[in-house]
């Protein structure tokens, strides 16, 4: 594993690829937050901890992160992060949800979509993308594909979002109960307080 110490501080509790994308800031309760993906490098290293790629296209990809291209894709990869939090947190909030706050996610849809190809093993017939070599997309691609899986299972209800932080995380707890993106980042700090100030 290749070391960045950025990266591996997030705690991967979305139970959804596409959540754990969302969650890679401190934090969208506070406008002061850490971004944990600053550069091409930085979010080229996530998807190398959560399998999207390899360590060879990893290594393609970081020869290439000091590029104008590069920033421009990091800035697409922003915008959509924005915009799946801002779509996401309506749904598990039970807000409404507009044409205006899924445009920008059929946008992507409409720009990788084309990519995926079924691909013919053995044993198994699996999903593929068919980006030119060393393409940035790749990096987004299995995470576009993630959400729009997500949003038509229309589970709306074990959708939920970190009162503390604000992170989003499928509920898969079997009373529903869950409340905290995790008991090490949010749930144990909160129940410390608490117990502060039960016993000051």
């Amino acid at each position: 594993m290749v070391k960045n110490n950025l990266t591996d501080e997030i705690i991967l509790c979305g139970g959804s690829l596409c959540l754990d994308f969302v969650n890679t800031v401190s934090t969208w309760t506070e406008e002061s937050k850490k971004d944990y993906v600053e550069t091409l490098n930085d979010l080229a290293h996530w998807c190398l901890r959560t399998d999207i790629i390899e360590k060879k296209e990893y290594k393609r990809l970081s020869a290439r992160a000091e590029t104008d291209e590069a920033n421009l894709f990091l800035e697409e990869v922003k915008a959509f992060r924005q915009a799946l939090y801002t779509l996401l947190s309506r749904r598990s909030n039970h807000k409404k949800i507009s044409s205006s706050h899924v445009s920008f996610l059929n946008t992507m849809l409409q720009n990788y979509m084309p990519y995926i190809v079924l691909e013919s093993y053995p044993d198994v017939i699996k999903r593929e993308w068919k980006f030119p070599k060393a393409d940035f997309r790749i990096l987004l691609a299995p995470i576009v594909y993630d959400a729009y899986e997500l949003l038509l299972k229309n589970e709306s209800d074990k959708l939920k979002s970190c009162p503390k932080c604000g992170w989003l995380f499928i509920d898969t707890t079997k009373n529903g109960k869950r409340k905290w993106c995790s008991m090490q980042m949010c749930g144990s700090s909160v129940k410390a307080l608490e117990w502060y100030h039960r016993n000051k």
